[in-house]
């Protein structure tokens, strides 16, 4: 996917909470075992965790410092 700021190409990956910083991360990689960090490759969303988790593939491009996560048809 291209990003609409920039054009450049953007990372897929997941956005995932599961008590949790929201964050975006890398489609290769796991979520961090440990409450309150951030995956390898990941970026911090916000610090709002909640009790059940959830995982929506995203795109982040690096350069706008953006993630775009389509929604359901």
């Amino acid at each position: 996917m291209k990003c609409p700021y920039c054009d450049r190409d953007m990372n897929v990956g997941y956005l995932f909470n599961e008590r949790k910083p929201n964050q975006w991360i890398p489609a290769n990689k796991k979520p961090p075992i440990w409450v309150k960090s951030v995956a390898t490759g990941g970026v911090k969303l916000n610090n709002k965790s909640g009790i059940t988790g959830y995982k929506a593939t995203a795109y982040y491009c690096s350069n706008c410092k953006i993630v775009i996560a389509p929604t359901e048809k």
